[in-house]
Order: C-alpha cells, then sequence, then structure tokens
C-alpha cells in the first residue's frame, strides 16, 4: 500500500537543535532579494550553497554524496530522460530546468535534495533511524518496477509526496508563493 498524505512524517537530522527561529534566519541569504544583480554564473554558485543547506538540514547525506547542481535546455533534460529536471543518483546530480523561475528552481533543488536524503536511507547510508525508509523502499520499487505511470508518480507515491510536502515547507519559509503540491506535473521523479 502506497503511503497517503496524511502519514506524512517530514524528518530530516533527529540531532538538529537549532530553533525554527534560527532556521528560518540562516535562510535570509536564499530569499529572492539576495539573487536580485547576480550574474548566472553567481546565481547557479548561490543555487549550489543552498543545496548543500538543505542538505545540511537534513542530515544523512555524506559531504561526498551531496548533489551538484546542473543547469540543462529541456532538450538535454529529454535525452537524460526527466524533462522537468530530477536527482540522478547515478551522477549524484540534480538537474534543472534553465527556463524555470527562481521560486520554482529553489523549490525544486529542496524537492529533489529530499530525494536525495531518501536514497541515501533507502541504500542503508542515510539516516537509518527515519520510521519512513520502507515507505521510500516501497515507492522506489514500484516506480522501478513499472507499476506506477508518471501521473500516479506524482500524485500516490509517498516518496513524492513526502519530497513535495518538504520541498514547499521550504517554499514558505522562503516567503515564496510557489507550491509544488499545486501544481501538476512539474517536477520531475527523482
Amino acid at each position: 500500500m502506497l503511503g497517503t498524505l496524511g502519514e506524512l512524517n517530514l524528518i530530516g537530522n533527529p540531532e538538529q537543535t537549532q530553533s525554527e527561529s534560527n532556521q528560518d534566519s540562516s535562510l535570509d541569504n536564499f530569499k529572492n532579494e539576495s539573487f536580485e544583480g547576480l550574474s548566472e554564473e553567481a546565481k547557479q554558485e548561490k543555487y549550489q550553497d543552498f543545496c548543500d543547506h538543505v542538505c545540511d538540514d537534513l542530515g544523512g547525506i555524506d559531504e561526498y554524496r551531496r548533489p551538484e547542481i546542473e543547469f540543462k535546455s529541456s532538450d538535454e533534460l529529454k535525452e537524460l530522460d526527466c524533462e522537468d529536471g530530477g536527482y540522478q543518483r547515478e551522477t549524484d546530480k540534480i538537474y534543472l530546468p534553465d527556463d524555470r523561475s527562481h521560486e520554482e528552481t529553489m523549490n525544486t533543488i529542496a524537492h529533489e535534495s529530499r530525494h536525495c536524503y531518501q536514497r541515501e536511507c533507502v541504500d542503508g547510508r542515510g539516516n537509518q533511524s527515519d520510521p519512513n525508509i520502507a515507505k521510500y523502499k516501497e515507492s522506489f520499487d514500484a516506480k522501478d518496477r513499472g507499476e506506477v505511470t508518471t501521473e500516479q508518480q506524482n500524485t500516490d507515491l509517498y516518496s513524492e509526496q513526502d519530497a513535495r510536502s518538504f520541498a514547499d515547507s521550504y517554499s514558505e519559509k522562503l516567503g515564496h508563493d510557489y507550491r509544488s503540491n499545486e501544481q501538476t506535473n512539474s517536477l520531475g521523479i527523482g
């Protein structure tokens, strides 16, 4: 049975002791205005810094396994079989469309970083005290066996529900209007 949204238990690093207000203030460096006037190269570096920040918050992702952010054209993403972007564990990269809004890009980075965390847990390298490891594994196995359609992957799989909710919590903390849970087929399957 695939997990349902009501069963989501979003956890990251269980040993994290920062208060919620301290976590929110540590995100100030990633708010919209901090990207204004930056060159594309500087923005990409800042997106990588945001990915590293999310991985720090999640815990359970070794520094050497953290995903690298790489922007691609829609044609390049089609060749990689991740048209909307996605996390690929074989390369430890998060591929992102180069034509998305800042808010959608930030949401997608958090979403795909969550998939990295989920995979690390399932593969035995991540946080083994996460109570959702079996649900992540069930989701990945169903997808790998081709038991779910692309639409079902976006709506029914526990790993997707979890990643969308996690990413939307970051969007909220950053003061962004974009929410992946309100979009249909806008985020790639990691």
